[in-house]
C-alpha cells in the first residue's frame, strides 16, 4: 500500500492533480511521452511556428553579410542590424539557424546570394562613407 501511494505521488505535478507525463500505448511499454502531445497542444506552449517568406530570408541574408560573418561576434551584429531594419522578434540563435538552413538547402542561387552580399556591403560602405564625411565636418567645425 505504501509503495502505491509513493508511486501515485511521483506521477503528480501538483497542478490540479494532473500528471505531467503519461505512458503511451506502444510496443515499448516503458516509453514516456509529454502530456501536452496527447492534449493536442504544442510542447513549447501556445506559440506557432513562423513560416519565413522569401523576402524575410533575403533580409536575414542581407543582415548576415553586413555583419561581417568571418569576424567574431557576427551574430550580435546581425541581430542588432535585424532589429534596426524593423524585423519581427527573433533570437540570435534562430537567425543563425535560419542562415544555416538558407545556405545548406540552397534556397537562393549563387547569383542571388552574390547580389544580396553586394547590396549589403554597398550599403555598409555608404554608411561608412557618410560617417567619415560627418567626422571630417565636425573636425573642421571644431578647428
Amino acid at each position: 500500500m505504501m509503495m502505491m501511494n509513493s508511486q501515485r505521488n511521483r506521477n503528480r505535478n501538483g497542478v490540479n492533480g494532473t500528471t505531467s507525463q503519461a505512458r503511451c500505448a506502444s510496443p515499448r511499454s516503458d516509453a514516456v511521452v509529454n502530456q501536452a502531445a496527447h492534449d493536442g497542444q504544442p510542447a513549447t506552449g501556445n506559440t506557432t511556428r513562423r513560416r519565413y517568406s522569401r523576402e524575410d530570408n533575403r533580409a536575414i541574408m542581407k543582415c548576415y553579410y553586413a555583419s561581417q560573418p568571418d569576424v567574431n561576434g557576427y551574430r550580435q551584429r546581425m541581430h542588432s542590424l535585424w532589429r534596426e531594419e524593423g524585423g519581427f522578434e527573433q533570437t540570435e540563435q534562430r537567425m543563425a539557424d535560419q542562415v544555416r538552413n538558407i545556405l545548406k538547402r540552397n534556397w537562393f542561387t549563387g547569383e542571388e546570394l552574390d547580389e544580396i552580399k553586394e547590396a549589403a556591403t554597398q550599403q555598409d560602405r555608404n554608411g561608412s562613407d557618410q560617417e567619415m564625411v560627418e567626422q571630417e565636418t565636425s573636425e573642421q567645425e571644431v578647428a
